[in-house]
This record gives structure tokens, C-alpha cells and sequence, in this order.
């Protein structure tokens, strides 16, 4: 099933998929902001060191469910599954967007 979903926000579950730090980092604007496990990352080069420690920590795999928006957010329900404890489980990622990429990506249970 193929989600009513922006490009970006796609080829950034693909890069995040294959473990492809560098494919996620350009997915973001230059001034980018993801907050997630209540850590903020801010920028470019911290979401580089916060994508390639997940992916090499978690090994995880993201299987979008389901897809909406609220006001500018992209709302993405998933199924994440990887080495950590209760795998898999169900996470909202919720993207706003702006011309240069994704401008937050905000990832809560």
C-alpha cells in the first residue's frame, strides 16, 4: 500500500531504511530540528551524529502505517522495529516541511 505522503518525507523512510546516514541528512533543511526520546538535535551535522549513532545502536527498520495532516504537520503513524527492548512498536513522526526539506521531524509514542 503506497501512503499519500510528500517525497521527502518517503525518500527519508528509504535513506533511514537502507541505514543511510548521509540519505537522511539531506532530507533536512541546513537548520533542521528533530526532537526525539526527549533529545533535541539541531542542525545538519547533530542529525548526522544522531542518525548514524540510531542506526548503528537500533538497527531499525520504520514500516509507515498510516498518514494525515494537522494544520503543517505530516503526521506518519509506524511500526518500528530494531534491537530495543518491546520491538516492534508504534511511533507518530510527525514532519513539517519547508522548501529545503524537512524543517522538524518531532518522533513520539
Amino acid at each position: 500500500m503506497t501512503l499519500p505522503i510528500p517525497a521527502i518525507i518517503n525518500d527519508y523512510f528509504t535513506a533511514a531504511n537502507q541505514h543511510d546516514t548521509e540519505g537522511v541528512v539531506n532530507c533536512f533543511s541546513a537548520d533542521a530540528e528533530v526532537r526525539d526520546v526527549g533529545k533535541v538535535i539541531q542542525g545538519r551535522a547533530a542529525i548526522r551524529q544522531w542518525e548514524a549513532a540510531s542506526s548503528q545502536e537500533y538497527n531499525a527498520v520504520i514500516a509507515p502505517l498510516a498518514a494525515r495532516v494537522e494544520g503543517d504537520q505530516q503526521i506518519v503513524t509506524c511500526r518500528v522495529s530494531g534491537n530495543f527492548p518491546n520491538s516492534p512498536v508504534e511511533l507518530t513522526f510527525a514532519f513539517v516541511l519547508a522548501d529545503s526539506g524537512i524543517a522538524t521531524l518531532e518522533i513520539t509514542v
